[in-house]
């Protein structure tokens, strides 16, 4: 596990519109140092109403007690103003099974989705009121600003 750093970068992409990467493999110790960042910048966004861009393609969510962990801030998340999750894993259908797994079902205010692509998962956060421009997304995945 040494060899393969686990952890994230996560950023306030507008008032309104969180991106965030999770890698590697986690440990309850990277989960709870996630979810305490995590909070902490959407308590920033004051109530108002929110959506997540999240790229999955390199994290590892194996342990039950991280999974507990996620499924925890996934329900806080929503119950703080997060109304589009849209996340992409590459090929991995089981990466998607999982993630939908920890993820609050849909309701009439809130929509999560995952998809093998950035793409499609972009084109499915414009289509939920959370329009990303090409100049968010290459600076963010260029590692400006969030966490390395």
């Amino acid at each position: 596990m040494a060899d393969h750093p686990a952890g994230w970068r996560i950023k306030a992409a507008t008032d309104n519109l969180v991106f965030l990467v999770g890698y590697g493999t986690w440990s309850t110790s990277v989960a709870r140092g996630f979810c305490s960042e995590y909070r902490e910048l959407v308590e920033s966004f004051a109530g108002r109403s929110w959506a997540v861009l999240g790229d999955a393609t390199d994290w590892e969510l194996k342990d039950e007690d991280v999974q507990d962990l996620i499924r925890d801030q996934n329900r806080w998340i929503v119950s703080h103003g997060c109304r589009a999750g849209c996340f992409y894993t590459g090929p991995g259908a089981l990466e998607r099974l999982l993630l939908y797994r920890l993820a609050e079902p849909d309701t009439e205010d809130y929509r999560f989705r995952v998809y093998p692509d950035r793409r499609r998962s972009v084109e499915a956060l414009a289509e939920a009121g959370y329009p990303v421009s090409d100049n968010q997304l290459e600076r963010f995945f260029r590692g400006e600003g969030g966490r390395d």
